[in-house]
């Protein structure tokens, strides 16, 4: 202490010579001070870097001792997001890295990142000479020293610095990472070297995506998955690297672009950068569902063309086979069950509008409703996101599967509407006297719900009114009873909140 207290005398007496060129005594007394004071915060952490460092700055002394100092203090500073950030770069641990939603990231944790990232970004300039915000550029302090040269173990260093400290699901909808970090992270990637053994595993799993492709005369699919291995790469690559592909690929697929070519260009790279994930992480969910979501885009595109393309069911297999592989992993994921009901029911919708063409790849629709109904009941039991969960959606697509399935039986499709119907009113649905775009895409969650209780009430009357269409000429089937039957069930669904609203007082 006496000696500091020495340095820093002569410092503010305006002496430019240094005294005494060692990192030890400050590092002695930082350990020192949190050791006796477990209780000081980041905001010590930072004021206590950001003295030290424009000290050392100012006599231009920055990277004394190879700049272990500024490392050093890189590191307690990304600490403070990663806690565990020693054990990944100096020991031979394996660290989990299991994604979840970014979204979910509470504020505290935001703040306490916007709170470090200016030291940080001042300690990467005079390290390695890197901006890490071109825009922040102006706020950093040249102290003329010579940058250090950047390996791969310190690019890891700053890697995570940049890393979020969760990973970001799939199914977000923002970039975790901005554009200028995915520039940083491209010149980290050509640091890295890919080697035969991750190029067999590309190849592997490349071969697998095209067999998975393939569609028979059936319309069926093999059960047979592979599964690669997750014993380590004997290359000593970077540690980064486990998380480097991942995160470029969400990048892409989340970045989006009004130009159709930059969409389709983008998909493509999350796409490459995806398998390169699972090269090294064969158990990484997200990176099987985000497979799935982009396979997904691709029906989409083909269902809203002008004409029939049979490359359509090609897909639809691609997408079933990262589809398995990702429940394989997690099955309790409630999202990507609900995604791969609904696209698979847009492609049997689809079969329907180009029947007599798509006959000769799926003979039977059923087999596309089953699959739809398969996984719907198991989105129904999904435990993830319990406090988002729609039940009438889920009501209601079992209704219409059912009443696709079985045309003979109405009665328990009927009842699974007006369950829906009657869960949107237990709900707060919002019914309007009238209805027009600007309703339909209302932030109002109840109004909202309202439009969705439309939807029921007239598929009711609708799958009603084709039952008795097509059973006119049959009237074996159609009884006087079970004519009675229906128009008592009709006449309790003028009763129904959705119907009685209309007739009392609203001020909408």
């Amino acid at each position: 202490l006496m000696l500091i207290d020495l340095i820093m005398k002569r410092s503010l007496s305006g002496n430019n010579i240094w005294p005494f060129k060692s990192i030890k005594p400050w590092i002695l007394l930082y350990r020192v001070t949190t050791k006796r004071d477990p209780k000081k915060n980041e905001q010590f952490i930072i004021s206590y870097v950001r003295t030290v460092h424009e000290l050392f700055g100012k006599h231009e002394n920055c990277l004394i001792e190879s700049g272990a100092l500024l490392e050093y203090f890189l590191v307690e500073l990304i600490q403070i997001e990663h806690p565990d950030i020693r054990k990944r770069l100096y020991s031979n641990t394996i660290i989990s890295n299991k994604s979840s939603d970014h979204a979910n990231e509470s504020n505290e944790q935001k703040s306490k990142l916007s709170k470090v990232i200016d030291e940080i970004e001042q300690c990467i300039y005079c390290l390695y000479g890197l901006v890490l915000r071109k825009s922040k550029m102006k706020y950093l302090n040249d102290h003329n020293c010579r940058s250090l040269e950047l390996t791969l173990d310190k690019a890891s260093l700053v890697f995570y610095a940049l890393r979020p400290k969760q990973l970001p699901g799939y199914e977000g909808r923002l970039c975790t990472i901005t554009s200028e970090t995915e520039s940083l992270f491209q010149r980290f990637e050509s640091m890295i070297e890919w080697d035969d053994e991750r190029e067999q595993r590309r190849k592997l799993l490349l071969s697998y995506i095209a067999d998975a492709a393939s569609i028979n005369s059936q319309g069926k699919q093999s059960d047979e998955l592979i599964h690669l291995s997750d014993k380590p790469f004997k290359s000593n690559n970077a540690l980064f690297e486990k998380d480097l592909y991942y995160l470029f690929a969400d990048y892409y697929l989340k970045m989006g672009s009004k130009d159709v070519v930059t969409n389709e260009s983008s998909k493509k790279k999350a796409q490459e950068y995806y398998i390169k994930d699972l090269c090294l992480n064969t158990k990484r969910f997200d990176s099987w569902a985000g497979l799935t979501v982009i396979e997904f885009y691709k029906i989409e595109e083909f269902v809203t063309a002008d004409d029939f393309d049979p490359r359509i069911f090609n897909v639809h297999m691609s997408a079933s086979c990262f589809f398995r592989q990702a429940v394989s992993v997690d099955s309790n994921n409630h999202t990507l069950w609900m995604e791969y009901a609904e696209i698979t029911y847009i492609l049997q919708s689809y079969c329907s509008k180009y029947k007599d063409k798509a006959t000769d790849y799926v003979p039977d629709r059923s087999f596309l409703l089953n699959i739809c109904k398969e996984a719907y009941e198991k989105a129904n039991i999904c435990t993830d996101n319990d406090e988002n969960k729609e039940d009438w959606t889920y009501l209601y697509m079992m209704a219409k599967i059912e009443e696709k399935l079985n045309r003979n039986k109405l009665s328990s499709p009927l009842k699974k509407y007006v369950d829906a119907l009657d869960l949107l009113h237990e709900h707060k649905a919002v019914y309007p006297r009238r209805l027009g775009h600007h309703t339909a895409t209302s932030s109002s969650k109840c109004t909202l719900l309202g439009c969705h209780a439309v939807e029921m009430f007239y598929r009711i009357h609708a799958s009603t009114l084709k039952y008795l269409y097509r059973h006119s000429k049959e009237s074996t089937d159609l009884t006087i009873d079970k004519l009675n039957e229906l128009y008592e069930f009709l006449t309790e669904m003028q009763n129904k909140p959705f119907a009685t609203s209309y007739y009392e007082k609203s001020t909408m």
